[in-house]
């Protein structure tokens, strides 16, 4: 009965980690081939927004910006192209 029991969790949980959405990589790109983090800073900047921070998740540049009213948002860069593919409002 316990193997049963954990059979069935782990199948469940194998389940329920698939419904999750993948989160999509910017590039597969050597990072020798990446814009240099000050490059992304100026593009960023060149745009109207000041740049708080800058990290890199999933093979993309996650800056958090503030904009002209101060709304803090996050941009998701494409680190080769210099590209915003996604951006997200911090809550």
């Amino acid at each position: 009965m316990k193997r049963l029991r954990l059979v069935v969790t782990i199948a469940a949980l194998a389940c329920s980690a698939a419904a999750w959405p993948a989160q999509p990589a910017c590039t597969s790109e050597p990072r020798s081939k990446w814009l240099a983090r000050e490059a992304v800073r100026a593009k960023v900047e060149a745009q109207g927004y000041k740049v708080v921070d800058i990290d890199i998740e999933y093979a993309c540049y996650v800056v958090e910006v503030r904009d002209k009213n101060g709304k803090e948002i996050d941009l998701h860069i494409d680190p080769v192209s210099g590209k915003i593919v996604r951006q997200e409002e911090d809550s």
